[in-house]
């Protein structure tokens, strides 16, 4: 090849890969076969963000009425844009190979620059200082979501070009090698930081006269009385009780952690059941990465756009035992699942997932979904309920043989812990 791009410690087949942070130094390698009048060679590494979305159908204005086909709207924001001379002409040459080196140092911020603003503001702000209207800089990514009347899509890309720009017509060079940025490790918050995230389950209230003790029960008469009667004696009694999940506020991707669960009961007749004994017998744990993207106003009538999609990464079943978990009913808390990994349960595909991240322009989130049976004992009655609650996702390096935690506070007291009922 007559251009080439050659990085230190990479292959040119090789993905090239960097943090930010790091330093991208390596050589262009320019070959000519006959004179030539070089005038100017340059090496420029730029990242951008693209984004393309088909908005709703209406106008600019917005006054309700249909505005035609409706035609994706494309938007770019650069993040990096820095350039390095390698030759300054004009010279002829004859045919030789000129090898000129290069460094880049990857900021870890970034202010974002539309399409049409000074690049020249950008570069007048120190890339390493988190300065008003800065971001972190956000790896690259692709994403794409569609729905019914949207599609939505966003690119983050990183690249480094060269050109070389030589006299006569058909003589320039030009040359690009797209290059990775990961995202950087980050690692989960002490779990003496923070307490768990409290996620509610629907209030559950259910009355029935299979409730009544054996020598309580009443007579079909009765039970056609207490429909007319204020007599709470006539009334069926009721189970009415809430019930939280306790999910940690940060997770790593290899960390172990837990689930709590509390269920307090709610008296609502003196005649409901004392101290229900109530299982869990089933636990369902979803993980769903939301991703919103939002584009900032581009002319006088354009009002901000959302793009946001939500997608299950992974599914997982908790082993509770042939008979489930006894739950106390007083509201304490208690050990619903343990040893649990997101790693496991994504398998080779946790290579792909970014931690949380938020810019001005794209935001990544998680949620962790909570589904749960739980069974009156005496009566075999099931309740379905299902909750979900956001956390902070860490791409750590760290053992998945850590310690196991909710992310309660040292202070707070030794949490109680479930038996299993005997087989």
């Amino acid at each position: 090849m007559a251009l080439q791009i050659k990085l230190r410690q990479y292959l040119d087949a090789d993905p090239a890969t960097f943090e930010p942070g790091e330093t991208i130094s390596g050589s262009v390698v320019y070959r000519t076969i006959k004179q030539r009048s070089i005038q100017h060679a340059a090496i420029s590494f730029d990242g951008s963000i693209k984004i393309e979305y088909i908005p709703t159908g209406q106008n600019n204005a917005g006054l309700g009425f249909a505005s035609g086909p409706r035609r994706p709207n494309k938007y770019r924001n650069t993040l990096i844009d820095d350039r390095v001379t390698l030759f300054e002409g004009p010279y002829d040459v004859p045919p030789q190979v000129f090898e000129w080196p290069f460094e880049f140092t990857i900021p870890q911020t970034c202010r974002l620059i539309a399409d049409g603003e000074s690049i020249e503001q950008m570069r007048s702000v120190s890339p390493n200082t988190t300065a008003p209207g800065e971001d972190v800089l956000p790896p690259s990514y692709v994403w794409h979501h569609q729905t019914i009347g949207r599609n939505a899509r966003v690119d983050v890309v990183y690249k480094l070009s060269v050109d070389v720009k030589c006299s006569g017509l058909l003589n320039n060079d030009s040359i690009e090698r797209v290059v990775t940025i990961r995202q950087q490790q980050g690692h989960p918050i002490s779990s003496t930081d923070q307490k768990p995230t409290r996620c509610d389950f629907p209030s559950i209230s259910w009355a029935s006269n299979s409730l009544r003790l054996p020598g309580e029960r009443v007579s079909f008469k009765q039970k056609m009385k207490s429909t007319f009667s204020s007599d709470p004696a006539l009334k069926p009694p009721s189970l009415s009780f809430k019930a939280a999940a306790y999910l940690p506020h940060n997770i790593g991707l290899s960390q172990r952690f837990k689930i709590g669960m509390s269920v307090e009961q709610q008296k609502l007749a003196e005649h409901d059941s004392e101290d229900p004994s109530l299982l869990l017998e089933k636990m369902s744990l979803t993980l769903k990465t939301h991703t919103t993207i939002a584009v900032p106003k581009t002319g006088l009538f354009t009002q901000e756009r959302l793009c946001q999609g939500e997608e299950i990464l992974a599914q997982h079943e908790v082993l509770l035992g042939n008979n489930g978990i006894d739950l106390p009913t007083d509201g304490r808390l208690v050990d619903a699942a343990d040893g649990l990994c997101l790693q496991d349960w994504l398998k080779d595909d946790h290579k792909k997932i970014l931690a949380s991240l938020e810019t001005s322009i794209l935001h990544v989130g998680y949620r962790l979904a909570v589904d749960i049976i739980l069974r009156h004992e005496k009566t075999n009655k099931q309740f379905r309920l299902g909750t979900q609650g956001p956390f902070a996702l860490f791409n750590t390096v760290e053992s998945a043989q850590g310690k196991s935690n909710y992310g309660i506070s040292e202070q707070e007291e030794a949490l109680p812990t479930y038996t299993a009922k005997p087989q």
